[in-house]
């Protein structure tokens, strides 16, 4: 009634936005409802009201209700993850992923493809540094309120290794008729644990310059070309970003993913909106990941119960 946004995760407030929620959009059931923040703000839990296992206690109720489907959590790491699984299976996460943004590869990613959560990421363009449509002269202009002009990815020293890892993605999307920002979002998709992307855009001609990334598999000779320009600008800006050897060690990971991990854990058990039954699996030669081991690529198609 304020206007004044705040961070509640007691089941009483839970069950009320959720209510209120289904009220407004006039519908009987959410299909998938999600926790957005374990914390407010970078804060300590205990600085919110209620608790994880409080908010997936309720939600666990309003699902046995039918009022909501699949229960989800966002920017949680692997322990509140697993706190939030004792209470009720966790459908989806939805944490921040991209090439500038690489923390959850040590043990978010892993923890979730090992249970089967699937997992939705958010700004795998970087706030738009990717998208190909950045330039110094765009952020200059930028008003002053913006918080792009105070990231750290948008100032020197990391805004010249950014703005040459976006060359580097635009010479690979001549390989496939495709934009930076194409690249990038290919890129993220690409690592086995990932199910989706959710990608921000302001009009139609934003709409055109990455709707063909869902179609692009990066070989792996892409995925090396663009982790060795990060490896080689991150030993210039180490004191400010990533070391050349973290940087190094999560391109490893990333491409051990990729070759233990068959396509098959992309199969995940949730239905879109308005399907019925149960997902099926079908197998499609993929040969862009033979190198890696995992040869086949699977897709998933909603058959009628």
């Amino acid at each position: 009634e304020s206007g004044n946004i705040s961070h509640n995760l007691q089941a009483d407030s839970i069950r009320r936005e959720a209510e209120a929620s289904l009220k407004r959009l006039g519908i009987d059931a959410v299909d998938l409802y999600q926790i957005h923040w374990p914390a407010w703000k970078g804060g300590p839990e205990s600085a919110s009201p209620g608790s994880i296992e409080e908010a997936v206690g309720s939600l666990a109720k309003l699902k046995a209700e039918g009022k909501i489907r699949h229960i989800g959590v966002s920017n949680f790491n692997a322990e509140q993850m697993e706190r939030a699984q004792k209470i009720a299976p966790i459908a989806s996460l939805q944490p921040q992923y991209s090439l500038l943004s690489r923390e959850i590869e040590d043990s978010v990613l892993p923890y979730a493809l090992s249970r089967r959560i699937g997992v939705i990421v958010y700004s795998p363009m970087a706030s738009g540094m990717l998208s190909g449509a950045m330039t110094r002269e765009r952020i200059a202009s930028m008003p002053v309120d913006d918080w792009r002009k105070g990231s750290a990815n948008f100032r020197e020293p990391l805004l010249s290794r950014n703005l040459l890892l976006v060359e580097t993605l635009r010479a690979i999307g001549g390989r496939y008729n495709a934009t930076p920002g194409e690249i990038a979002i290919a890129w993220t998709l690409s690592n086995p644990a990932v199910t989706g992307a959710i990608v921000g855009v302001r009009s139609a001609q934003q709409v055109s310059g990455i709707a063909g990334a869902a179609d692009i598999r990066l070989s792996v000779e892409d995925v090396r070309e663009i982790d060795r320009r990060l490896t080689a600008r991150a030993a210039r800006v180490s004191t400010h970003g990533p070391s050349p050897s973290a940087v190094a060690k999560r391109h490893s990971r990333h491409l051990q993913l990729q070759r233990i991990i068959p396509w098959e854990r992309r199969c995940s058990g949730f239905l879109p909106a308005g399907a019925t039954g149960v997902p099926a699996c079908r197998q499609a030669a993929e040969p862009g990941w033979n190198e890696l081991g995992t040869p086949v690529q699977v897709e998933v198609i909603w058959k009628a119960s």
